[in-house]
């Protein structure tokens, strides 16, 4: 340390000393199911990103699959069984020997039936209706009924035997084609949205005076994205165990739309801050404390000789001024004759 520079003080903290405030710290990507976890996102690699997409990805494709085989395919099967012996869908039309208008099959929310005369006008009480008209199919939910008209080179089997015989052969692949499906799909529309929302985390982290990059911030909302398809996993396992109703597995799929905005939002005041705020952060006016100066490791201390002792001279007396002169002595005093002796 040079002479003469004012050692700092022990106890005296500087703005980049503390590394326990959270501006500070950056965090880890270990998981993106809090806000602070998805901003760890953005200081990691990209590969570490696709390895928690594909999971929660795969597990989407395994839960929809379930639900299928669980909530869904059950229902068809029963319905094929209720189908007449004779039937065909030829040509755009509907060809049955029996109008059948009473449902071939139900669940909780979810029903099949055939009315070739289009009777029913609406939705019959279930959140979702599939109803084979004589020239369409119908779909009814709680909202409204839509009608689609078959294909005119259309030629299938619409009757019990050969129905069946044709769903057992197609199921696995439907199956396979719905894993696949999500799990591919799943990624397309990660990719897409991450592009798009990728500016918000960057609006906000430069409101903040945070460190984020543009190939961060596309991390950061990739990562943000990952919260609302877990929701919506355990929404899917919900309406397929029948804990709740189709209704508010809607309100979880509205929820789950606006998980990932919310994180986009609060990430970013979890990342460390920029430089440039470091710097404005700092007292331009006071005294900066001078670093120690490290001394080679070959150069010894000297120690240096002590400085001699100084004496005090006496001080000169000034001729100008008299000396002050001596008081009178008093006369010695007589013994006391009456004292006794």
């Amino acid at each position: 340390m040079k002479r003469g520079s004012a050692s700092p003080t022990a106890g005296a903290p500087t703005p980049s000393s503390d590394s326990s405030s959270p501006s500070s710290v950056v965090p880890r990507a270990l998981q993106p199911l809090t806000p602070r976890g998805a901003a760890g996102f953005s200081q990691t690699s990209f590969l570490r990103l696709c390895l928690f997409q594909s999971l929660v990805a795969l597990t989407a494709s395994i839960t929809l699959v379930w639900f299928f085989q669980t909530a869904v395919f059950p229902t068809v099967r029963e319905a094929l069984q209720q189908l007449p012996e004779e039937g065909s869908l030829r040509s755009g039309e509907l060809r049955l020997v029996t109008p059948v208008i009473q449902p071939l099959a139900e669940n909780s929310w979810f029903s099949i039936a055939v009315d070739l005369e289009q009777l029913a006008r609406s939705s019959s009480g279930h959140d979702l209706e599939i109803r084979f008209a004589r020239s369409g199919v119908q779909l009814c939910t709680g909202l409204g009924c839509s009608y689609f008209r078959y294909p005119a080179d259309l030629d299938i089997p619409f009757n019990r035997i050969e129905a069946r015989s044709w769903w057992n052969a197609w199921q696995p692949m439907l199956l396979t084609a719905v894993a696949f499906g999500a799990f591919f799909l799943l990624f397309l529309i990660w990719t897409v949205l991450a592009t798009l929302y990728c500016p918000v985390p960057l609006v906000v982290a430069y409101a903040a005076d945070r460190s984020l990059t543009l190939q961060g911030a596309w991390r950061l909302a990739g990562a943000a994205l990952m919260p609302g398809a877990c929701l919506m996993i355990l929404g899917l396992l919900a309406l397929g165990m029948g804990w709740i109703e189709p209704v508010r597995f809607l309100l979880v799929a509205g929820v789950h739309l606006a998980l990932p905005v919310a994180y986009l939002f609060i990430s970013p005041f979890y990342l460390p801050e920029s430089a440039d705020h470091e710097k404005i952060a700092t007292n331009p006016f006071g005294d900066a404390p001078t670093p120690p100066e490290r001394l080679p490791a070959a150069v010894e201390l000297v120690n240096l000789p002590s400085a001699p002792e100084l004496t005090a001279e006496p001080e000169a007396k000034n001729p100008f001024i008299p000396e002050p002169a001596d008081p009178p002595k008093s006369p010695p005093r007589s013994p006391n004759p009456f004292a006794a002796s």
